[in-house]
């Protein structure tokens, strides 16, 4: 009796072993998602569902994000430091004061 005790709680204790190691690999391999296009969301439904390891092969079978950096054109007028963003013959802040100075072209990054 105290045998079969004894393997019970053997095996409770092995498959709360294999439980934890499952999600402690499914999120291990959720984390390798982080830089690629697929969510975190679907890397985890993928690893928790379907194995860790049928996860990290859609994780590695998909790209990796793109960076896309956007930049605006502001122009600048050096006498008076006014920012404007269409492009003017003449600074119109300098030009109200009869003084003609052209403003310098510059590119300012938003994004990315």
């Amino acid at each position: 009796m105290a045998c079969v005790l004894h393997c019970r709680l053997k095996r409770n204790v092995m498959i709360v072993y294999f439980i934890v190691a499952y999600l402690i690999f499914t999120f291990l391999v959720t984390a390798l998602a982080v830089n690629r296009r697929i969510s975190m969301g679907n890397a985890f439904t993928l690893s928790f569902f379907l194995t860790p390891l049928l996860g990290l092969l859609a994780i590695l079978k998909t790209d990796k994000t793109i960076k896309i950096t956007h930049y605006a054109t502001k122009y600048h007028c050096p006498r008076c430091q006014a920012e404007f963003n269409t492009h003017k013959e003449y600074c119109p802040s300098c030009l109200a004061e009869g003084v003609k100075v052209k403003p310098e072209q510059a590119e300012i990054k938003l994004a990315g």
